[in-house]
């Protein structure tokens, strides 16, 4: 029998999702959106979890606000479902999370698996979003933590990633639409330069490390680089970044935002 999924909203990042769960052998059992113009099943996901069809799920895909996805995720693993969240993992701390995954998948970029540690790291990711993505919850900082949370933790991560998470915050610059920091790992230096810009011609996510390009993408949006698929194999296989991982780049990036 297929394992059944049940997604908690059905916006712009949803049908990575459900390609990702299909191409790993699942299917979309149950969903839920506010949006009744998105025929979703549910349009309260307390309701949906509370219905007698959601005992049939096993797992619960989390794709909601940013400022829901930890009490989504806790009353999902009360219910014994297992957890898959959209990043960031929550941007109101993770009490009562453990056991739920999270999806930073740039971590499954072929190109990262063969990288050994640099001394020096560029991480610079600048990404067209129109009028329509700041008229919803992300351009609203409280409900989506803002760009560095919203759009930034990927960057973040992969710093911890590829340098460790021993870390000191030398310099921080920043506004609504652009934070750039300079930040020392160890024996290594990392400059992070996040910004979301008005023209798509400029946008492009790049790594400058000790001197080698390499292009992370230069496509709209990161998920459709597809490698939601691999964040579900291991997420399925029981694997994933937990939340005592994804807590690493959390707390940095709080650290960046306060600095």
């Amino acid at each position: 029998m297929k394992k059944r999924f049940a997604i908690i909203g059905k916006g712009f990042i949803f049908s990575r999702h459900k390609q990702a769960i299909e191409a790993n052998g699942g299917e979309v059992y149950l969903t839920c959106d506010i949006d009744v113009d998105k025929n979703p099943d549910f349009i309260d996901w307390v309701e949906m979890f509370n219905h007698p069809k959601f005992a049939n799920v096993d797992y619960v895909s989390i794709c909601a606000p940013n400022y829901l996805h930890s009490i989504i995720a806790r009353e999902a693993l009360f219910k014994g479902k297992k957890v898959l969240c959209e990043k960031p993992l929550s941007i109101n701390g993770t009490k009562g999370m453990d056991g739920t995954m999270t999806v930073l998948q740039l971590r499954h970029h072929p190109k990262m698996q063969k990288i050994k540690k640099p001394k020096e790291l560029f991480i610079e990711a600048k990404m067209f979003r129109d009028e329509k993505y700041w008229n919803s919850w992300k351009g609203n900082d409280i409900m989506s933590g803002g760009v560095l949370f919203n759009l930034g933790i990927h960057y973040i991560d992969l710093a911890i990633f590829l340098l460790g998470n021993k870390w000191k915050i030398l310099r921080v610059y920043k506004k609504k639409r652009k934070v750039v920091a300079d930040i020392r790992f160890g024996k290594s230096l990392a400059h992070v330069h996040i910004e979301i810009v008005s023209n798509r011609k400029k946008q492009g996510r790049k790594l400058l490390m000790d001197g080698q390009e390499i292009i992370l993408s230069n496509q709209d949006n990161l998920s459709y680089e597809d490698l939601h698929k691999q964040v579900y194999q291991d997420f399925l296989a029981g694997k994933g970044v937990t939340v005592k991982e994804a807590e690493k780049s959390l707390k940095l990036t709080s650290a960046i935002l306060c600095f």
